[in-house]
C-alpha cells in the first residue's frame, strides 16, 4: 500500500482545499519529508491520514477524551462558517492479484440545524464503490490493522521515544496487545470489578456501603 496524495478541506489549521502528493518520486527515492515550525501542520496531516483510514478508531494526537463528533466539529477551521465544513480524502495505491488499483477514501462532515451531518465514501479506480464503502471497517484492518496504526503513523516527535529502548518497549507492547485484543480483557475486567463493587453495594448496609466505596 503506498499513500499517494492527501486532500484537506478547512480541516485544522489547512483553510481551504490543500493537495499533498505524497507518491514516492521513484523506486529509489522512496522518502517524502514534510517540514516546518511548530504548530505549522506537520502532525495534523498524520492525524488526517488515520481519521480517514480509522474513522471513529483513529488514534490522532489532539482528540484526548473528546467524543468523536465534538472532535470533527473542532477540527473545522475556525475562520470557516461550521455549515461549510471540513473534510479529507485519502489516495491509495495498491495492487492485489497481480492488478494495481487506487482507491479515495473521503470524510466530510459539517453543521446544520439538528447538528453534525457526516459522509463516507470510498471509490475505486475513481467509481463509487458501494460494497467496499459499508465495509471498510472490516477492509481497512486488512491493510493496516488500527491495534498496530501507531507503529506506522507517527510524526517526527515520537521518532525518539521509538528509538529508545525503554519507551519503545512500552509502545511495542501496548500495539501488540492492542492487535491480539488483550487491551480488552484488561477493560472487561476493570468493568467487573466495578460491576461486583455495585451489586456488593447495593446488598449490603448503610455502614456497610460506606466502607466498600472507600475500597
Amino acid at each position: 500500500m503506498i499513500i499517494e496524495e492527501l486532500i484537506l478541506r478547512n480541516f485544522g489549521v489547512y483553510k481551504g482545499q490543500q493537495s499533498f502528493n505524497l507518491s514516492p518520486e521513484s523506486a529509489s527515492k522512496p522518502v517524502i519529508l514534510v517540514g516546518g515550525q511548530n504548530g505549522g501542520g506537520k502532525t495534523t496531516v498524520i492525524d488526517a491520514i488515520q481519521l480517514a483510514l480509522y474513522g471513529p478508531l483513529a488514534k490522532v494526537s489532539n482528540r484526548r477524551n473528546l467524543g468523536y463528533e465534538r472532535y470533527l466539529r473542532k477540527c473545522i477551521h475556525t475562520e470557516v462558517d461550521p455549515m461549510e465544513g471540513a473534510g479529507v480524502e485519502l489516495t491509495l495505491g495498491l495492487v492485489s492479484a497481480g492488478e494495481e488499483y487506487t482507491l479515495q477514501i473521503r470524510r466530510s462532515w459539517r453543521m446544520n440545524g439538528k447538528g453534525l451531518v457526516q459522509e463516507f465514501e470510498v471509490r475505486r479506480n475513481g467509481q463509487l464503490d458501494a460494497l467496499l464503502t459499508e465495509r471498510w471497517p472490516e477492509h481497512v484492518e486488512s491493510l493496516v490493522p488500527s491495534g498496530i496504526a501507531s507503529l506506522f503513523f507517527f510524526d517526527g516527535e515520537r521518532i525518539k521515544a521509538l528509538a529508545e529502548p525503554k519507551s519503545s518497549g512500552k509502545l511495542l507492547s501496548t500495539a501488540i496487545k492492542s492487535l491480539l485484543g488483550l487491551d480488552l480483557v484488561d477493560q472487561l475486567d476493570g468493568d467487573l470489578l466495578v460491576l461486583a463493587k455495585r451489586k456488593a453495594t447495593s446488598l449490603a448496609s448503610s455502614v456497610d456501603q460506606k466502607e466498600i466505596c472507600r475500597l
